[in-house]
């Protein structure tokens, strides 16, 4: 995440002056402060689900082995 954010803040500051960014800086700190409701920020996603919280499943494996079936000999 810190190598996503240094990208988003260079590039950021590549488009901007000194002036320009001196200027936008207050406002984001409005916004983090709850004011400027106007400025929409991207939603929190929720988390992916854990995928190594194995569960044991409900059914009982084969307790025999399955009936062996003779194959068909026509194979047409």
């Amino acid at each position: 995440m810190k190598n996503d954010l240094m990208k988003l803040v260079r590039w950021f500051c590549l488009k901007l002056t000194y002036n320009d960014l001196a200027s936008v800086v207050p406002v984001l700190q409005e916004r983090l402060a709850g004011g400027h409701k106007d400025l929409d920020l991207k939603p929190v996603e929720d988390r992916p689900p854990h995928y190594r919280q194995f569960r044991v499943d409900p059914t009982l494996p084969l307790t025999e082995p399955p009936i062996p079936q003779d194959p068909v000999a026509d194979w047409q």
